[in-house]
């Protein structure tokens, strides 16, 4: 088995590379769901079927080793893979330990910083913004532009109108509408004072919220950023592997983590 056998091209190509930490719990994310399909209501009393399971998981382990080295994951790109002729249940159960471990960190990490750069918007102030948003919307298609530049700013409109949907709405989708429309020289607007000004509402209603969710968030009571995330035996991750427990179906119960 291989990389698409865990995650697909269209998978991949939509993960934020340019963000390694947030695509690698990504990548994982997907693999483990793609590995529970794969060993799903398989024998544990069939020797074939768990040589299988086995070698599926083998697999997972290689791959997601391969995407920590490229996203620079050093905690996990040093694990060394044992061959699989000398993989055993416990590397696979303390290499999901080790992965759940240090993904655990990014989410919490990744939650954090998604809290500080988002903002929950009250109801009615959604309204008001939706409002805004509908006559932003007239004024793109009243001004003087290229198909292409018309359907692009319409385009960040209804990106901005998804988010505002969510619990709290992140400020880089404001920040995208902003520099869209910021780029389209005045002239070609049908009024740009008009158009700047709704735009200025927008923001004013953003910004607003903000300061309250501000005001009313009590202060973390650990680091926002922790120095360096760790595994918690990142001296047992090379010594090498014990050769595999040989087949012994009326063991397996005891063996299998389910």
């Amino acid at each position: 088995m291989g990389l698409y056998d865990f995650i697909t091209q269209d998978e991949l190509d939509e993960l934020p590379h340019e963000d390694g930490p947030r695509a690698f719990s990504l990548f994982v994310t997907t693999a483990q769901s793609k590995l529970a399909s794969l060993t799903r209501g398989f024998d544990p009393s069939d020797e074939n079927q768990w040589q299988d399971v086995q070698d599926t998981r083998h697999s997972f382990v290689n791959v997601v080793v391969g995407a920590a080295k490229r996203y620079g994951i050093d905690e996990l790109a040093s694990w060394q893979i044992p061959r699989i002729d000398n993989f055993g249940n416990t590397d696979y159960r303390q290499f999901q330990a080790d992965v759940d471990h240090y993904v655990t960190q990014l989410a919490i990490g990744h939650s954090l910083r998604d809290r500080r750069d988002s903002v929950p918007i009250p109801q009615q102030s959604k309204e008001k913004i939706r409002d805004y948003l509908r006559a932003l919307r007239e004024c793109i298609e009243k001004a003087d532009l290229s198909d292409a530049k018309r359907a692009n700013l319409l385009g960040r409109l209804d990106d901005f109108e998804q988010e505002l949907e969510k619990r709290r709405l992140t400020l880089l989708a404001l920040t995208r509408l902003m520099i869209s429309i910021a780029v389209v020289p005045g002239g070609l607007w049908a009024s740009y004072e008009i158009t700047n000004r709704l735009l200025g509402n927008v923001m004013q209603i953003v910004g607003e919220a903000k300061a309250v969710d501000e005001e009313n968030r009590l202060t973390p009571t650990f680091p926002m950023e922790p120095p360096k995330l760790s595994l918690p035996r990142v001296e047992e991750l090379k010594r090498p592997s014990k050769n595999a427990p040989a087949f012994e179906p009326g063991r397996m119960d005891d063996d299998i983590p389910f």
